[in-house]
C-alpha cells in the first residue's frame, strides 16, 4: 500500500503504552523514507524493509497494541490551478495506532484535508 501511496497520515487511538508508540513512529518514517526512494531498493534489500516493519510490527503487538492502514484516492485541485488544469491524482495512506482489542475494523479517512504550509 505504500508504494501506491503519495502522502501518508497517522493517527493514534486510545491510551498506548510508550513501547509501542516508539515501535509505531519507526514504522512510519521507515516506510515514508523507503517511499521516497523505494526505486534504488533491489529485490533483497526490499526483502530486508519486510524483515525490519515485521520486527517493529511485534513490538507493537508485544506491546499490546496493533496497527491498521486506509487508502482514500482523490483528484486534487488547488486553489492556484488555471480553470483549464486538470486535477491531480493523489493516493493517502492512513497509518492508525490503537490497543489490540479497539482497532476499527474499518479506516475511515478524511475526504478534506490542508496541505502544510
Amino acid at each position: 500500500m505504500t508504494e501506491g501511496a503519495e502522502s501518508s497520515a497517522t493517527e493514534e487511538i486510545g491510551e498506548l503504552p510508550t513501547e509501542a508508540r516508539e515501535a509505531f513512529a519507526s514504522i512510519v518514517d521507515y516506510l515514508r523514507d523507503y517511499n521516497d526512494v523505494r526505486d534504488l531498493y533491489s529485490m533483497s534489500q526490499r526483502l530486508d524493509v519486510d524483515r525490519d516493519i515485521d520486527a517493529l510490527l511485534k513490538t507493537v503487538a508485544d506491546a499490546g497494541a496493533t496497527s491498521g492502514a486506509g487508502l482514500r484516492h482523490a483528484r486534487v485541485r488547488f486553489k492556484s490551478d488555471g480553470p483549464n488544469c486538470e486535477p491531480m491524482d493523489l493516493t493517502t495512506i492512513y497509518f492508525v495506532l490503537a490497543p489490540a482489542a479497539a482497532l476499527p475494523s474499518s479506516i475511515r479517512v478524511p475526504k478534506a484535508f490542508k496541505f502544510a504550509q
